[in-house]
């Protein structure tokens, strides 16, 4: 339908918009790079749609665009006027919502115990049960062996206390996890909000194990090599699922001092506990600059307030109704009477070992289990060195079989 020419106004210049014809399926999580949908050309950027003229701007270039291209042009719209970057499966870098799926996967019922495996171990069980990307400091002992019993109630609550164990903090930034000393957290944090601003590159980022970091920085995207080459180093294996390049870029750059954070940042939250989050932000940092507008909270204040928002958020975020119950791992060598005991105790229950059951108890057990219920565990476990459970309202009984 061409326009009619009595329209006193101008046309405005119109660019076809064309998406990728196709998406490779994912058939290996880990090793099996999916590129993210996006416009082959710039995207189009209209006058304000709150104006008349806008609204007028708009109409004509829907009148002159095939019933085919209407549909994705409509997603686009959309996504400007609510700022919502749902396209993104790594989460808006300067936004956390507690209706990201990633928010909501760390905030589901998790409890485990990962007992006798070393710290990056640990991290990364927890890590890979709750679907997201881990990134630990260089200058925490990965190989430290985790003995803190059972883990909990949350993935974020255990990955938190993993931290903990080692005088480390968790954050959540840009879908990513990051685990190590408070200061590279915040710093971190600041580096990846503070980046220069461009259009978001959602891809696979891995890189095997033995790789340098500039190795690393090469499979995150770097095109070419920074002037100053990182300093050598072998790491491990890594994968993350669908991140932003740059903020993959900076994550592998942070691993080495740089300057410490000094302004403060900003990002923007949106959360059914808003007030909550508010009261947490200006607790940490009372010289934060909070405002709400359009129903989220703007915040500019220094990193570690940012950590805290995160934090609460995390611990007030609530499943969707029909969760299922928490279900446990465990992978350790122990005795069978220390595997019960922390078992026990995760399920609120006394360990009770009758006498005809304490030599049974004293052996060594290897298991590893992963996402059973407890009762199931203990059973396990208990199967193990030939003794049964019995559980009652306020413990569990272990006779020898």
């Amino acid at each position: 339908m061409t326009e009619s020419s009595h329209d006193p106004e101008p046309r405005q210049p119109f660019k076809t918009l064309r998406f990728a014809d196709s998406i490779e399926p994912a058939m290996n999580f880990t090793n099996c790079p999916i590129d993210a949908v996006r416009p082959t050309h710039p995207v189009l950027r209209p006058p304000s749609f709150t104006t008349v003229a806008g609204t007028r701007w708009l109409g004509r270039a829907l009148r002159k665009i095939s019933i085919r291209a209407i549909v994705p042009l409509g997603l686009l719209v959309l996504s400007v006027i609510v700022g919502d970057s749902s396209t993104c499966l790594a989460g808006t870098v300067d936004e956390l919502s507690d209706r990201d799926p990633v928010v909501a996967r760390l905030s589901a019922p998790m409890k485990a115990i990962v007992d006798g495996v070393s710290f990056r171990d640990a991290v990364n069980q927890i890590a890979s049960r709750a679907g997201v990307n881990i990134w630990i400091s260089r200058n925490v002992d990965p190989t430290a062996k985790v003995e803190i019993g059972p883990l909990g109630p949350t993935g974020f609550a255990a990955i938190e206390q993993l931290a903990a164990s080692r005088n480390c903090v968790a954050h959540l930034i840009a879908g990513v996890v990051l685990v190590g000393p408070a200061g590279w957290v915040d710093d971190t944090t600041a580096g990846v909000l503070n980046r220069a601003p461009k259009p978001p590159a959602i891809a696979d980022v891995t890189w095997p194990v033995l790789s340098t970091p500039q190795q690393a920085l090469a499979a995150a995207g770097e095109a070419a090599p920074t002037n100053d080459a990182l300093p050598y180093d072998l790491w491990p294996a890594t994968t993350w699922t669908q991140i932003d390049r740059a903020v993959a870029i900076e994550l592998v750059k942070r691993q080495f001092p740089t300057a410490p954070a000094k302004q403060p940042v900003a990002r923007r939250y949106r959360s059914k506990d808003i007030e909550e989050v508010r009261k947490a932000i200006q607790q940490n940092d009372p010289k934060a600059r909070v405002r709400v507008v359009d129903g989220a909270l703007e915040v500019r204040a220094a990193s570690a307030a940012h950590r805290v928002a995160a934090a609460t958020m995390m611990r007030l975020s609530k499943p969707k109704p029909g969760a299922d119950e928490p279900t446990f791992s465990l992978k350790v060598t122990t005795s069978a009477r220390n595997a019960l005991n922390q078992l026990c105790a995760a399920a609120d229950r006394k360990c009770e070992i009758a006498p005809s059951a304490v030599e049974a108890c004293d052996h060594e057990i290897s298991i590893e289990e992963k996402d059973i219920s407890l009762t199931e565990l203990i059973k396990r476990v208990a199967a193990q060195v030939g003794v049964k459970a019995t559980w009652t309202n306020k413990s569990v009984v272990f006779e020898k079989l």
